[in-house]
């Protein structure tokens, strides 16, 4: 039988000059054609997947490196607010030794007013 269906469609192809029932070198698959076309289709789907692996490999980097700055920026965050906390505080403790400092100015400056006008009420006096 399939010598008998060989035979018909050389001579189908014999008789409409090629056309539709003549076989093409890319219908046999063994034919140098077809197998570069499947080695060059494998080619193009081993690509396609490479490129898929990158791409989701660079999606995955980035936010693995977004989650890393989000992280890092919120280290800095309190950094900079520990800092602030620290800054406020001896702030106001240098605040609270400026009012002793300038309270005992007051009181030295007092004495010695007080001491001066004793000394001129002594001087009137006399």
């Amino acid at each position: 039988m399939p010598d008998y269906q060989n035979a018909q469609q050389r001579y189908r192809a014999q008789m409409h000059g090629g056309g539709l029932f003549m076989k093409h070198d890319d219908e046999d698959e063994s034919s140098p054609k077809a197998k570069r076309q499947r080695a060059t289709a494998a080619e193009v789907t081993e690509r396609k997947k490479q490129e898929l692996a990158d791409r989701e490999a660079k999606a995955k980097q980035k936010l693995k490196d977004q989650k890393a700055a989000t992280v890092r920026a919120k280290e800095i965050q309190a950094a900079k607010d520990k800092c602030k906390a620290e800054l406020e505080a001896e702030s106001a403790r240098y605040q609270k030794e400026l009012e002793k400092a300038k309270s005992a100015h007051t009181e030295r400056e007092s004495k010695i007013r007080q001491k001066r006008d004793d000394r001129i009420t002594a001087l009137s006096a006399e």
